[in-house]
């Protein structure tokens, strides 16, 4: 199969860097933008409004189909790299319908790839471990008051335990 990332897009020049952006034209096989894609007015492709020029030479049979893999593969990586950026399902499913996957799809894909209470990005991962220092912090600041090594004022330690609790819990520790 033709590779499509790394070309340039026949209407802007720019290099495409995303199957899930782009791809060949239906009708003359040029790569390009799905925003840059507009039909021509007269002279071009019909279909993408390639030049002439640079649609000659890439007739649709010079190119291989997408295959139906293809697209669930694309599909699969760009969830699971939203999922890793810390984006939460509701946003990527949204992304997936504006993007032309039917709700349907979108919501099997998100069920399937939606990341467990110990997969929350590694903003999560940094909350959960601070607010575990903090109540281990807390720990100390109860017993220091019980036994006199550390006096602080009444609860300290009480009030730093609940609050890297609630910090756990803000980076998806909830259980």
């Amino acid at each position: 199969m033709s590779q499509l990332v790394g070309r340039n897009c026949v209407r802007c020049g720019d290099r495409i860097t995303s199957e899930l952006d782009a791809r060949f034209c239906r009708a003359c096989g040029s790569p390009v933008h799905d925003w840059c894609a507009v039909p021509a007015d007269g002279v071009g492709c019909s279909d993408c409004g390639a030049g002439v020029e640079a649609s000659r030479g890439n007739a649709p049979a010079e190119r291989e189909p997408v295959t139906n893999q293809t697209a669930i593969d694309a599909l699969v990586a760009y969830v699971s790299a939203r999922f890793r950026d810390g984006e939460d399902p509701e946003t990527v499913r949204t992304e997936l319908v504006q993007r032309g996957v039917s709700p349907e799809t979108a919501d099997q894909l998100v069920a399937a790839l939606k990341p467990g209470k110990w997969e929350r990005g590694a903003r999560g991962q940094a909350l959960r471990a601070f607010g575990v220092l903090v109540m281990v912090a807390g720990g100390f600041l109860i017993l220091g008051n019980q036994i006199g090594f550390f006096p602080t004022f009444p609860f300290a330690g009480t009030i730093t335990v609940f609050l890297g609790a609630a910090i756990y819990a803000v980076g998806g520790g909830k259980g």
